[in-house]
C-alpha cells in the first residue's frame, strides 16, 4: 500500500486531514511573509548604521509594507471568524492598498534617493582616481 504525504503526516501526528490542509495553509501564509520580513530587517539595519532621509524612507516604507503584507494575509481568517460580508471586506482592501501604494511609494522615494547618493559618491572618488593618476 502506497502513502501519501498527507497520509503519512496524519497517521505520525494523528491531526485529521482538514486540520492538517488548515495548518499547510497557514504555514504557507507564513512563508509568503519571509521576504516582507527580511526587506524591513535589512532598512532596518541601514537605518541603525546610518541616519539619513533615504534610510528613514526606505524603513518607513519597508515597514508600511510588511504590516500590509501581515493584514493581506490574514485578513480572510479575521473575516471568515467574524463573518464579515463582502461590501466590508470590499473596504478593508480598498483602504489596505491605498495605504500600500502609499508605502511603496515612500520606499521607493528612498531607494532613488539612495541610488542617487551612491552615484554621486562614485562620480567624486572617480573624478579624486582620475587627478591623482595624472
Amino acid at each position: 500500500m502506497i502513502l501519501g504525504a498527507f497520509d503519512v503526516i496524519h497517521v505520525l501526528l494523528n491531526i485529521t486531514k482538514p486540520k492538517l490542509m488548515e495548518l499547510l495553509r497557514i504555514f504557507q501564509n507564513l512563508i509568503s511573509l519571509v521576504a516582507p520580513l527580511l526587506v524591513f530587517t535589512a532598512t532596518a539595519y541601514y537605518l541603525i548604521r546610518r541616519r539619513n532621509l533615504d534610510s528613514i524612507f526606505l524603513f518607513v516604507g519597508a515597514g508600511i509594507g510588511f504590516i500590509m503584507s501581515c493584514l493581506f494575509t490574514y485578513l480572510p481568517y479575521y473575516a471568515e471568524s467574524r463573518a464579515m460580508t463582502s461590501e466590508n471586506m470590499i473596504t478593508y482592501y480598498t483602504i489596505g492598498g491605498i495605504i500600500s501604494l502609499l508605502g511603496t511609494v515612500v520606499f521607493a522615494i528612498g531607494l532613488f534617493m539612495l541610488i542617487d547618493r551612491v552615484i554621486r559618491l562614485s562620480s567624486k572618488e572617480d573624478l579624486s582616481k582620475k587627478h591623482y593618476n595624472m
